[in-house]
């Protein structure tokens, strides 16, 4: 074992909770936005497959030696695509069916590549890593119960979605060169208002084919 190795020092508890929540988070958004472009999308087969396979390639680009996608671009990058998932809920829909697919689809990757890419940089020495590998996997279970088991049993609609968002913006680095830029703010306030109407119409609509399904029903 390398001297600095040995002589580093055990990563907190703090930093511990840490890898748990920046593992829960890309986890959860991978159910929530597939529950989302099925349910309230497209309703096609196998549609499951293309943000699981996003998912799966995050973790690889991350821990690559030399990452193909700096970690600091996806930074820069995160409160945009926060925003543009806002936006796409605002006005997305059915009628720009491939443009709602593929923007959900890369923003969610921006994301789970910036909570990933957060993960390898605070990765710790090799003597702690098997203690960093169970906070991921107990990480990405709570992500995956939330998302999957106590979102639907406690939201009529697909709130998991929106809430894991905005702790997505809470998985950028504590301080620093890299914490959450200014302008990002103006941004998140402004799609944060056409998300509040998202979420009503996302509603809305699904109370509309809901009562359309009972009604060719009973017909």
């Amino acid at each position: 074992m390398p001297d600095d190795d040995a002589d580093a020092p055990a990563p907190s508890w703090t930093l511990r909770a840490r890898w748990i929540f920046l593992a829960a988070v890309p986890s959860g958004l991978l159910i929530a936005v597939t529950a989302h472009i099925s349910t309230d999308v497209a309703a096609a087969p196998l549609l499951w497959v293309l943000p699981l396979s996003l998912y799966l390639l995050t973790w690889v680009l991350v821990f690559q030696s030399r990452p193909l996608l700096p970690h600091k671009w996806m930074l820069l990058l995160q409160p945009l695509a926060i925003a543009g998932v806002i936006v796409l809920l605002a006005v997305g829909g059915e009628q720009n069916l491939l443009l709602t697919l593929g923007g959900h689809q890369l923003c969610f990757f921006v994301i789970a590549m910036a909570c990933h890419g957060e993960l390898a940089r605070t990765r710790p020495a090799a003597k702690y890593l098997t203690g960093f590998y169970v906070a991921l996997s107990f990480g990405g279970m709570v992500g995956g119960l939330f998302a999957g088991l106590i979102a639907p049993f406690t939201f009529s609609w697909i709130a998991e979605y929106p809430i894991l968002l905005a702790l997505a913006a809470l998985c950028r680095p504590p301080g620093g060169e890299e914490r959450l830029p200014r302008w990002s703010s103006v941004v998140l306030a402004v799609s944060g208002r056409a998300g509040g109407r998202a979420d009503r119409a996302v509603l809305v609509q699904r109370q509309d084919r809901s009562a359309g399904s009972r009604t060719t029903g009973s017909g």
